[in-house]
């Protein structure tokens, strides 16, 4: 292994502490899972162990926490949601969750939701709202087992995307198994637009591009999954309207 690497490696262990510090902190301001931030705060961590300036006259631990920290911060930004929820109704459901947290720690009964919106000082419906809200923003893989009342069940989200009829016929064990071969962000694109409804303002503001690129980048997704449905013969070529006879069809007897 390079010397350099090695150093690298050995500096970034050392300040492995400082990787978890951070993501518990913005673990009390985020509904993210802890492992994503901790994976978030490591890279920060390490490019910033890579490009330490020892003349600059800070020490390593400042520079990693501000890193570390604003890689969180841009993965939230970025990748953690596409649907914007406003951060009043994200920081209630925030200090909902840390409620029923401290009922657990406590060995104490959860509280209902009406005893939650008691202790906040909001109305019922507005802190179901909120919750509600937080809750549909969270990105789940595809290949995410579902849940049925307290029950895991084997069949996984991709699975539950229901074609317009309902129906489960090769057609549409054809499209959910094309959809996989897709880059894994034209997935999360075509699902966000066309099953959960996001706009194209909304998907273009959180990848950082205009509407008509996203435009474009769903044309050509979806180009894609025509061009493998005629490869493989799911798509049939529609009969164009209007076409002209041949003359021995045009002088039929039905036609003299």
């Amino acid at each position: 292994m390079p010397e350099s690497i090695r150093r690298r490696n050995i500096t970034f262990l050392d300040h492995l502490g400082l990787v978890h510090l951070v993501a518990q902190r913005q673990l009390q301001k985020s509904t993210d899972s802890y492992d994503d931030l901790v994976q978030e705060s490591a890279l920060g961590a390490l490019a910033a162990v890579e490009r330490f300036d020892e003349e600059r006259g800070c020490r390593p631990s400042t520079y990693i926490v501000s890193r570390a920290n604003g890689q969180i911060l841009h993965y939230r930004r970025d990748r953690s949601s596409i649907i914007k929820v406003p951060w009043r109704h994200r920081d209630l459901a925030i200090k909902a969750e840390r409620l029923q947290k401290q009922q657990t720690v406590r060995g104490l009964p959860a509280l209902s939701e009406a005893e939650l919106a008691m202790h906040l000082g909001v109305g019922l419906e507005k802190l179901q709202a909120c919750c509600r809200g937080v809750q549909n923003c969270k990105t789940l893989s595809l290949d995410q087992p579902q849940h049925r009342g307290n029950h895991e069940v084997d069949d996984p989200l991709m699975g539950c995307i229901k074609t317009g009829d309902q129906s489960h016929d090769d057609e549409h064990a054809w499209l959910i198994s094309a959809l996989k071969k897709l880059d894994p962000f034209a997935q999360h694109w075509l699902l966000a637009h066309y099953v959960d409804g996001c706009s194209l303002r909304d998907l273009a503001g959180h990848c950082g591009m205009n509407t008509g690129q996203m435009r474009i980048l769903l044309r050509d997704a979806v180009q894609l999954l025509k061009a493998w449905a005629k490869r493989d013969g799911v798509l049939k070529p529609m009969p164009l309207p209007g076409v002209p006879r041949k003359g021995s069809e045009s002088h039929s007897p039905l036609h003299c």
